[in-house]
């Protein structure tokens, strides 16, 4: 049975002002892929973004993945493509908030 290579060459945690944590990778391509988690207005979040925006990612811009989560209760997911969307009004300004520091 062979091995599949993950293509990713180097992981790397670093710091962010965001109420979170971030760990930068970078894959065979030399693309920089950043997975980061934290917190914003109660809504806790995991969000995947890359240094270019793609047409996978929200609005094409650089968020391919985004879960947000409140109260333990899963609201929202884009994995390259919504998938569903539970957010009250709140969560819609915590949603733009990301999207403003990621995308």
């Amino acid at each position: 049975m062979q091995s599949q290579s993950s293509g990713l060459k180097a992981s790397t945690e670093v710091s962010c002002s965001c109420k979170g944590k971030q760990t930068l990778q970078n894959n065979e391509k030399g693309l920089d892929i950043m997975w980061s988690k934290g917190e914003m207005n109660g809504y806790k979040y995991e969000v995947k973004h890359y240094g270019e925006g793609s047409h996978y990612g929200i609005d094409e811009g650089k968020v391919s993945k985004l879960a947000i989560y409140k109260d333990g209760k899963w609201v929202y997911n884009y994995d390259r493509g919504l998938d569903f969307d539970k957010l009250d009004e709140a969560g819609k300004a915590a949603y733009s908030a990301i999207l403003k520091q990621y995308n």
